[in-house]
């Protein structure tokens, strides 16, 4: 992408500098001999919804910009997208980033929710406390650069990083609470314990299963299954020397077979005896492929005492395992709206649209819950819908069944008809709040009685997974009210009665969130908000 947009920008002499790729994807037609290029740029949100900077013409000065640059076989599909220059944007892509390059390095040493973000007009500051012990290394080893190379893929922006030197607190309370959840880092709980054989191993173990290749620093753990102490001669000086076998199985049964080599050429014993079938350890070295079964085995360094968390390991592979395998949301949808194939004569009188609905853009949400707000007890999440306005028209869609992991009461079924067995591989609410909240950027908000119920529900589970949650909310039952057509306890259902607008999927998701669409539109017009 990076070599895509260094030829594009030579061709357009820099006009388009602020461009960035998000994707590019190929797809070859034998029988054609054609090959189907889509192309997903990523504009800056301000030059997006600005009409003289970003419209039908320039987007043709762009498109033929890029094909230009390509065979005449290839057929162009091209898509673009928006991205708002705001903290909370910018500090989610340094966290996904540590934790896609960094994440063994940052560990425990660093958490995402301290990264303070500046920005003034087109500077980013970025601030990122980390742990002392790793201070220097972030200095000093392009952790910095790397980052900044990153950011500069995402926004047109001047990047600058500044790592924090702090001694992060030990408390358990304290990690709990700043811990990045559900992060499939591959990773073994386990408590340290002293050496056995050679150093301190500071990295943390990874599951044997993750081993897919020779690697020169691996460090696993599990409990002993097998030892054996035995000799070889050397051919290099014909002297008896001593290594022993070790398997060990870690908490997801999986085994790695080790080898370890005394150094000692006259070494008759080691501190490698004191080890015993059964004995939890963790070990560091080489991994390397088998040249007779073609299995990995690995050469140990060092070997330590420690204590694993088995149970919860376990926990967590299995948690993780479904998490993936749920993963999957929708992506949002084109709405095709009654009106679209409508051609106006001069006969005809084209619908009002406010100067509110003209410049601004509106995501119209919706939730199905386990139950209601008690006693400031927020309920399950089991369903999202959402439809986007743009210039007073419903562009479109973004909806998910969502698995609260609990039983859905009766009650909760019996009004929006949502059973356990329909969420059963629905993704859960972490996996679902990101991907709306995306869908939502950048817009203001608007539900029935969001204020009270949607809203605090939404804000709860975004602040709960590390994002924040910014966003201008309407209601349009407040709206109603000041409209005089409702009072403050009027039901969705009678104020699409008063309006004329018919829900045909009352209490599921998306279907009240298309009827509050329409009846947003109907009052905003109706008092012709500024």
């Amino acid at each position: 992408m990076d070599k895509f947009l260094t030829e594009f920008n030579k061709v357009t002499e820099n006009k388009f500098s602020y461009l960035r790729v998000d994707d590019i994807k190929t797809q070859k037609n034998e029988e054609t001999k054609t090959v189907s290029l889509t192309i997903t740029f990523v504009v800056p949100y301000e030059i997006y919804n600005d009409p003289e900077k970003f419209n039908n013409d320039i987007k043709a000065e762009i498109e033929n910009a890029v094909i230009s640059m390509f065979p005449s076989n290839v057929v162009f599909h091209f898509k673009y997208d928006k991205i708002q220059l705001i903290p909370q944007v910018v500090t989610r892509l340094v966290s996904d980033y540590i934790r896609e390059k960094y994440l063994k390095l940052f560990d425990g040493k660093y958490f995402a929710k301290d990264i303070a973000v500046s920005i003034n007009g087109d500077v980013v500051q970025i601030t990122i406390p980390v742990d002392e012990t790793i201070y220097y290394y972030c200095q000093n080893k392009g952790v910095g650069e790397s980052l900044i190379e990153y950011l500069d893929s995402k926004y047109s922006a001047k990047n600058f990083i500044k790592f924090k030197s702090i001694k992060m607190p030990e408390t358990e309370e304290f990690k709990l609470n700043h811990a990045t959840k559900y992060v499939d880092d591959g990773l073994i709980l386990y408590k340290r314990g002293l050496p056995v054989v050679g150093t301190y191993i500071a990295d943390p173990p990874m599951a044997v299963n993750r081993f897919k290749k020779p690697v020169l620093e691996a460090t696993t753990c599990g409990y002993i299954i097998n030892i054996e102490k035995k000799t070889y001669n050397s051919k290099k000086d014909n002297k008896s020397r001593l290594f022993y076998i070790i398997d060990i199985k870690d908490p997801l049964d999986c085994v790695m077979h080790c080898l370890y080599f005394v150094k000692r050429a006259t070494a008759t014993k080691s501190q490698a005896d004191k080890l015993k079938a059964g004995q939890s350890i963790v070990v560091n070295g080489e991994i390397v492929q088998s040249n007779f079964n073609n299995s990995l085995n690995m050469f140990i360094r060092n070997i330590s005492n420690c204590e694993i968390d088995m149970e919860g390991t376990k926990n967590k592979f299995a948690f993780l395992k479904k998490l993936t395998q749920k993963a999957n949301i929708p992506e949002p949808k084109l709405y095709k709206n009654e009106d679209d194939n409508k051609q106006y004569t001069l006969f005809d009188e084209v619908p009002y649209i406010c100067p509110m609905l003209r410049d601004k853009e509106f995501t119209v949400f919706d939730l199905e819950t386990t139950g209601l707000i008690v006693g400031g007890k927020i309920p399950k999440i089991v369903e999202i819908g959402a439809a986007k306005i743009v210039n007073g028209e419903i562009v479109s869609t973004f909806e998910t069944l969502v698995d609260p992991q609990e039983h859905i009461p009766e009650g909760a079924s019996n009004v929006n008809k949502i059973y356990d067995n329909m969420v059963e591989s629905a993704p859960i609410i972490d996996d679902a709040i990101g991907p709306f909240l995306k869908f939502a950027l950048g817009t203001t908000l608007v539900g029935h009685n969001a204020v009270n119920f949607d809203a605090k529900i939404v804000e709860y589970y975004a602040k709960e997974n590390g994002y924040s949650f910014e966003y201008p909310i309407m209601d349009t039952l407040k709206l109603a009210i000041d409209a005089g057509v409702s009072n403050k306890y009027m039901s969705l259902d009678k104020l699409c009665k008063h309006y004329g607008v018919e829900n045909e999927q009352a209490h599921r998701a998306l279907g009240d969130v298309i009827a509050t669409a329409k009846v947003f539109i109907k009052l905003a017009n109706q008092m012709k908000m500024e």
